[in-house]
C-alpha cells in the first residue's frame, strides 16, 4: 500500500549505506506511492543536494503526475534556476510543459478553497509562482499571474505574483503596488523583484533607503519563526568596513513582552552599490540590553554563516 511505501522509503533514505540508498531510488521512481501524507520524508535526500536533484531530475518530473510530491518537484527546479548555471536553466527549460501542466486546473481549483476556507494554504501555487518568478515564460507568466489581480487571494500569494510581472515587465496596479511595498510580509520579495530585473531606478527612494532595505530583509527572515509583534529600529553598526542594522523584535501577550535583538546587512558605505542579493537577516535570540552595540557586533559572524 501507498502508507507502507511511504515508511519504507522514509527510512531508507535515512541510511548512509550506498546500497540502501540505490534500492531507495529504485523503489522510489520504479514504483512510486501515489498519495504520501509527508512528501518531505519520502523525498529529504533532494532537499539539501544540488548534483542529486540534477542526476535524477528526469526522474523527479515523472512525480508530478501525482499531487502529493508537485510542490516538492517545484522547489527543486527553483533551487536549481538559483544555482545560476546554464546547464541546470536548461535542465528546467526542457521540461516547462510537464512542470507547469496542472498550473491553470490548480488556480481554478484553489478558486473555491480560497473563498470556503480563509485559511486554506496551497504549496503548488506557491511552487507556481516561485518557479515563475526565476524563469521567462512570457505568455503564460501574463495570464496565470494576472490571476491574482482579479480574485480574492491572500496577499503572500499576490506578492509573488506581482514579482512575477516584475521581472517580466508587465502591467502592475499602481495602487496596489504601492500597498505591498508597504507592507513588511511583501516588500523584500518586490523590492528583490526590482533589483533583479534591473529596475529599481522606477522605485520611490523610500524603498531604496538603508532602512527600509535592512528592515525588508530582516523581517523575511524573522517571520519564518512568526511574524512578531514588532520591530523596532536600534540603530546601526560597522563591522570590518561594512554596515549592519540592528533591530529589536519580539512578542506581547498577557501583558508581557518579550524582547530579543537580531540585525541585517551587509551594507557597503556607499549604499548604491550594494548588492541587494548579499543582505540577509539573523538573530541569536538575545535578548536586548543596554549594551546591545556589543550584542551585535558578536552576531555578525554567525549572520554570515546562517543568515538569509
Amino acid at each position: 500500500s501507498d502508507q507502507i511505501k511511504e515508511h519504507i522509503l522514509s527510512c531508507m533514505n535515512s541510511s548512509d549505506s550506498i546500497k540502501v540508498g540505490e534500492e531507495y531510488f529504485n523503489l522510489l521512481f520504479s514504483s512510486p506511492p501515489e498519495k504520501v501524507n509527508y512528501a518531505y520524508s519520502v523525498l529529504s535526500p533532494f532537499y539539501d543536494s544540488i548534483p542529486l536533484v540534477s542526476e535524477y531530475y528526469d526522474e523527479l518530473i515523472t512525480l508530478m503526475k501525482y499531487e502529493s510530491y508537485r510542490s516538492a518537484v517545484l522547489q527543486f527546479s527553483v533551487n536549481l534556476l538559483k544555482e545560476n548555471k546554464p546547464a541546470l536553466a536548461k535542465q528546467v527549460q526542457s521540461v516547462l510543459s510537464e512542470l507547469l501542466k496542472n498550473a491553470n486546473a490548480t488556480l481554478e481549483d484553489s478558486k473555491v478553497k480560497f473563498k470556503e476556507d480563509e485559511y486554506y494554504y496551497s504549496p503548488d501555487l506557491l511552487g507556481y509562482l516561485n518557479l515563475l518568478k526565476e524563469i521567462d515564460v512570457k505568455e503564460f507568466s501574463d495570464e496565470f499571474s494576472d490571476a491574482f489581480r482579479k480574485n480574492d487571494y491572500p496577499n503572500y500569494l499576490r506578492a509573488l505574483a506581482t514579482a512575477v510581472r516584475i521581472r517580466n515587465n508587465y502591467k502592475i496596479n499602481k495602487k496596489e503596488l504601492k500597498h505591498l511595498l508597504s507592507e513588511n510580509y511583501s516588500s523584500w520579495t518586490l523590492v528583490k523583484a526590482y533589483n533583479r530585473a534591473g529596475r529599481t531606478d522606477e522605485l520611490d527612494d523610500k524603498y531604496t533607503s538603508f532602512e527600509y532595505l535592512a528592515e525588508s530583509a530582516f523581517y523575511s527572515y524573522i517571520s519564518d519563526d512568526g511574524e512578531p509583534d514588532f520591530i523596532n529600529y536600534k540603530g546601526k553598526i560597522n563591522y570590518n568596513n561594512l554596515d549592519y542594522a540592528v533591530f529589536s523584535f519580539g512578542w506581547e501577550y498577557d501583558g508581557q513582552k518579550d524582547e530579543y535583538l537580531g540585525c541585517s546587512g551587509p551594507f557597503l558605505t556607499d549604499k548604491k552599490k550594494t548588492n541587494l542579493e548579499d543582505l540577509k537577516g539573523y538573530s541569536d535570540w538575545s535578548e536586548v540590553t543596554p549594551d546591545w552595540e556589543s550584542s551585535a557586533v558578536k552576531m555578525i559572524p554567525d549572520l554570515e554563516s546562517y543568515g538569509y
